[in-house]
């Protein structure tokens, strides 16, 4: 909280911040277990990613100074969860400013939130590993994509435009 205290050269509301920061962290939590989902049973439903959008895209209207400092902070404990929460709100920041509409928005906000479904396939030791990668090692991690693309294919109603956003990712 201590990274979001300043507004400008007003302090955020406090109790708009402590609201923005619990649903933040519901938010993360939820797209952790759609990533758990996935992984186990290897779909999930999109009303889901769609309502974590939504409730984003409200946050973004409310207080878009505010909403950005939650996307950009860059303590993520919860990965890829909070990474791929993030990566959403900062698309969806640059898409409502770049004028995109409410159900492009809402196309690249599931996309983007989705982006490394396809982590949770690599093996955690690669994802944590500090040193560099070999190259062996190094591939399987590029090939998350398409892990990722896969499994969106198996999201009920998910929009193409999501699928190729999270596949570009």
């Amino acid at each position: 909280q201590n990274s979001i205290e300043r507004h400008g050269d007003d302090r955020y509301d406090a109790a708009l911040t402590e609201q923005f920061l619990e649903t933040f962290e519901e938010s993360k939590t939820q797209v952790d277990n759609l990533f758990s989902t996935l992984k186990e049973i290897g779909r999930t439903e999109m009303e889901q990613f769609a309502g974590i959008t939504e409730t984003s895209l409200r946050q973004l209207g409310g207080d878009t100074d505010l909403f950005l400092a939650l996307g950009v902070s860059p303590d993520s404990k919860i990965y890829p969860a909070q990474h791929s929460l993030q990566t959403s709100m900062l698309a969806l920041a640059i898409g409502s400013r770049f004028g995109l509409d409410k159900r492009n928005l809402v196309q690249l906000g599931i996309g983007c939130l989705a982006h490394d479904a396809g982590m949770m396939e690599v093996d955690q030791e690669l994802i944590a590993c500090k040193s560099p990668l070999d190259p062996m090692r190094f591939l399987e991690i590029t090939r998350h994509p398409t892990a990722t693309f896969d499994k969106m294919c198996n999201v009920q109603q998910l929009a193409g435009a999501s699928r190729l956003v999270a596949y570009q990712m």
